[in-house]
């Protein structure tokens, strides 16, 4: 097998299992730990991957791939389809929106419009997150079946825990789930970042397949449980534009 091939091989089970180290890797690939070694330092010289700040031993994708992929124009379309909807939002909630495509496991910011308010979010496009972690990534999983979903949670290796409120267990995540595809969004509060509150909604693909979510996020002091009905049902019904635009 060439190094190039190790070098894909290597790449893709990054962008599935970040933050993941070489010997996880390696077990996971069934090759050796130096060949492992080699690519990972391959692809981070060439800019495709990077050690974590907290950990340099584990390795993350950057957004190199995120870049050349928005050129795509399945993206790119993606991204000027919801636009409106993304503005309307904006103006209707005042809160920071976001759209997030699903990549495996993992959420990534595509777009997002900021409020105005001094006090916000702070997000950048090429942002990268675990399904289970986040309002978008309950939503995504909340619009699949039930075995599907399910399959997520019980095939990865750990649920990263950002913070004290991130669910780590599967039947936790399986509950918010389940509460999601009731209502048709899903909630958060500080999941991912203490503090942070956010609702969402996905964004279906020509199949039915969720491919992305559109989700606003706001300090939890703006978002209060009382709002979260209101607000839900126009994420929901902006999803649904937004899904019945790219369906076309």
């Amino acid at each position: 097998m060439s190094a190039v091939t190790h070098a894909f091989r290597v790449f893709e089970a990054v962008s599935q299992w970040q933050p993941v180290g070489v010997s996880a890797l390696a077990s996971a690939l069934d090759m050796s730990k130096s060949t492992a070694q080699r690519a990972l330092r391959s692809l981070a010289e060439e800019g495709w991957i990077e050690p974590t700040q907290s950990d340099s031993t584990k390795w993350t994708i950057t957004t190199k791939a995120l870049v050349l992929g928005s050129r795509h124009s399945g993206t790119t379309s993606l991204r000027e389809l919801t636009r409106p909807t993304m503005k309307h939002l904006l103006e209707e909630c005042g809160e920071t929106v976001h759209l997030s495509l699903r990549d495996g496991r993992h959420m990534i910011a595509v777009e997002i419009l900021e409020t105005s308010s001094p006090v916000r979010t702070h997000a950048q496009v090429g942002d990268r997150f675990p399904l289970h972690a986040t309002a978008s990534g309950i939503a995504v999983m909340a619009s699949m079946n039930q075995a599907e979903s399910s399959a997520l949670l019980t095939g990865a290796p750990t649920l990263e825990r950002l913070t004290a409120n991130t669910p780590t267990s599967p039947d936790d995540v399986e509950a918010r789930v389940e509460a999601a595809r009731r209502q048709g969004y899903a909630v958060t509060d500080g999941t991912r970042h203490e503090g942070i509150s956010a609702i969402a909604a996905a964004i279906l693909d020509r199949t039915g397949q969720p491919v992305a979510a559109l989700s606003i996020s706001a300090p939890s002091h703006r978002l209060a449980v009382s709002d979260h009905v209101v607000v839900g049902e126009s994420i929901k019904n902006a999803a649904a534009q937004c899904s019945g635009i790219y369906l076309r």
